[in-house]
């Protein structure tokens, strides 16, 4: 007879994520010291580019996974009797029963929202609070973080220009544009090389700080209109990026 207690794990993966998008970040950064200087010879280590890359693509999508994390785990944990209200656990909601009940009633209609960050809009709007202004930050950079994140996972390779304006050329369309007007640090590996804006001169560590603290100040908002806090608060300091 087995009388082993089984336990049960109730799992938040948006810590997880913050950590891998900010830790990958710095690692984009720590190579990039490697990177020659204008018209020096390239005297970085073989794989160094192959291992950049991969870091950066890393810290982008895991910074998009954030924020769709964050939300899923607010919706579920409010609907959540023996989560939400435990006393001093980190991830409590901070709401009311009654609104706790708000968002479980709509919990159906949350979760067929396939745009992640309309899920927060209606959240926002179910509890009574003002909504993001999708025109302004935080908003529009986290709108601008996901179609980046979502042109990585469901990546269609097509032709562009070795060398060009792409504002101007067939390749242009709304993310690149809006990712140049950032105007973050290039990839110093591809800095001064014919190669196009995106994918070889966006990724780099300009890109992903920007994409880790675009998460960050939107989850932070939101977390902040919504009266609470979330699991990432108390690790905040280890979250550079």
């Amino acid at each position: 007879m087995d009388n082993r207690v089984p336990i049960w794990v109730w799992h938040y993966f948006s810590l997880d994520h913050a950590r891998a998008a900010s830790s990958f970040s710095r690692k984009c950064g720590e190579l990039e010291a490697l990177a020659p200087s204008s018209g020096d010879e390239d005297t970085a280590p073989i794989g160094t580019r192959s291992d950049h890359r991969s870091y950066a693509t890393s810290s982008v999508l895991a910074s998009g996974a954030f924020i769709e994390a964050c939300i899923n785990e607010f919706i579920l944990t409010a609907s959540r009797d023996d989560l939400a209200h435990v006393e001093g656990a980190e991830a409590r909601t901070g709401l009311e029963l009654n609104e706790r009940q708000q968002i479980t009633a709509a919990g159906r209609d949350l979760s067929k929202e396939s745009k992640t960050l309309e899920r927060y809009q209606k959240v926002l709007q179910l509890l009574g609070r003002e909504q993001f202004d999708r025109g302004a930050r935080p908003f529009s950079e986290a709108a601008l973080l996901m179609r980046l994140r979502n042109e990585l996972v469901h990546y269609k390779p097509q032709w562009r220009p070795e060398h060009s304006d792409e504002r101007r050329s067939t390749d242009q369309h709304n993310l690149v544009v809006g990712l140049m007007e950032r105007k973050f640090t290039p990839n110093p590996f591809y800095a001064d090389s014919m190669n196009p804006y995106f994918p070889e001169k966006c990724l780099g560590h300009g890109c992903t700080s920007w994409a880790w603290n675009s998460a960050l100040k939107f989850a932070d908002c939101f977390f902040s209109r919504a009266g609470t806090t979330w699991m990432y608060e108390n690790a905040r300091y280890t979250l550079q990026p």
